[in-house]
């Protein structure tokens, strides 16, 4: 009797578990996907903007070979750039000292001073270690909580690429900013599309599973009425014996 209901109890348990195990699988499996594309998306625009960032180096460099170096020349090239929404250019010397910037009450201020006790100590150190690279001349992209563009700048997660400029006699680097979240609706847009892929899906598993149910009441029910009538066509059968008997 034991043996019996364990039975009955695993199999009324084992559906359950294989739907939420299944609906685990598929909420990783979303997930994963998920993360994936943000990678891709962020690679790809970082890939972009670290492109324009050796372009605008070249043409600032041709430039200053050209003309004199000012500011105002500068800003004119760049300025296709600047005037995108979110989107920005600044030069920066191997100091963190900032040579050009779409705000100009930034220029010839230090950027680490700029920054320091506005975000926090990991975000400190990410942009010390950009620096550094920036010092060693190096071309990068790098993910950082940093000024925005506004009149009124805030701290805002930033995608930056980075490359050497040389203007004059002084080496520096060009940095092309974008905010994050410019790609972010495009990020959230796939996160949504996988929670609807998942609902689709977690409905389409009730709708069978309800079917299986259905499906097995029917069948215990069935089970349920031979047994009653083959314990009453027994009764049966056993009074008909004992009436021939008498």
């Amino acid at each position: 009797m034991l043996k019996m209901n364990i039975k009955n109890l695993a199999k009324t348990i084992i559906p359950y578990a294989v739907f939420a195990v299944t609906l685990g699988v598929i909420g990783y499996l979303a997930w994963l996907n998920h993360n994936d594309f943000e990678k891709i998306i962020i690679k790809q625009v970082q890939t972009q903007l670290l492109i324009t960032s050796l372009s605008e180096a070249q043409s600032i460099e041709k430039y200053v070979e050209s003309a004199p170096v000012s500011a105002a020349g500068i800003n004119a090239l760049v300025k296709h750039i600047n005037d995108l929404e979110k989107a920005y250019v600044f030069i920066i010397d191997d100091n963190a000292k900032i040579i050009d910037y779409p705000n100009a009450s930034y220029v010839g201020k230090n950027i680490l001073e700029l920054v320091k006790g506005k975000i926090s100590e990991p975000e400190q150190s990410k942009l010390g270690a950009v620096m550094q690279r920036i010092r060693s001349k190096e071309k990068g992209t790098a993910i950082l909580d940093f000024l925005s563009e506004d009149i009124n700048p805030r701290f805002t997660k930033t995608l930056i690429a980075f490359s050497p400029l040389r203007i004059g006699n002084n080496s520096c680097s060009i940095v092309v900013a974008m905010e994050y979240n410019v790609i972010e609706n495009t990020i959230h847009k796939n996160a949504r599309d996988n929670l609807i892929f998942m609902g689709f899906t977690c409905l389409v598993f009730i709708i069978f599973a309800l079917i299986f149910y259905r499906a097995r009441r029917e069948k215990d029910l069935l089970m349920i009425r031979e047994t009653v009538s083959n314990i009453i066509n027994k009764q049966l059968r056993s009074e008909i014996e004992d009436r021939k008997r008498l």
